[in-house]
């Protein structure tokens, strides 16, 4: 994220402190999107993990 321009960081005495730009905040509105179908979906998807899961053996 760093090298799209998406975090900007500088260091200070305890590391390096990390913050979104301008370009990372825009990207908070469709990951929350993201994250709430994923935890609307989230038995659905379980569910299609575990099928995949027996029928590859893993």
């Amino acid at each position: 994220m760093h090298t799209y321009g998406a975090l900007a960081g500088h260091l200070s005495p305890g590391g390096v402190e990390y913050s979104l730009t301008h370009l990372g905040e825009s990207l908070r509105e469709p990951f929350g999107r993201l994250y709430d179908w994923t935890v609307n979906h989230a038995e659905e998807i379980r569910a299609h993990q575990r099928d995949y899961d027996q029928r590859t053996g893993i």
